[in-house]
């Protein structure tokens, strides 16, 4: 039997520890940011590291948190 996760369990998470910490860790199912995770971890991959991609889709990178930005419209 195959579970399936609906779209709303398919979620995207950014952690990071705010005292000691310098690296951020993303956990998404999002296709397009997926992608240019991985294109992006073979450009630079002392920067951005794929630590693993499950069979639901669920991708897992580790990078510094310098490079996080958000812009909020």
């Amino acid at each position: 039997m195959t579970l399936r996760l609906t779209r709303e369990e398919m979620e995207t998470h950014i952690y990071w520890n705010e005292e000691t910490d310098c690296t951020a860790c993303l956990v998404t199912f999002n296709n397009k940011l997926k992608k240019k995770l991985k294109e992006s971890a073979e450009k630079f991959p002392d920067e951005i590291r794929i630590i693993s991609e499950d069979s639901y889709g669920e991708l897992v990178a580790e990078f510094p948190k310098s490079l996080v930005s958000f812009n909020v419209k």
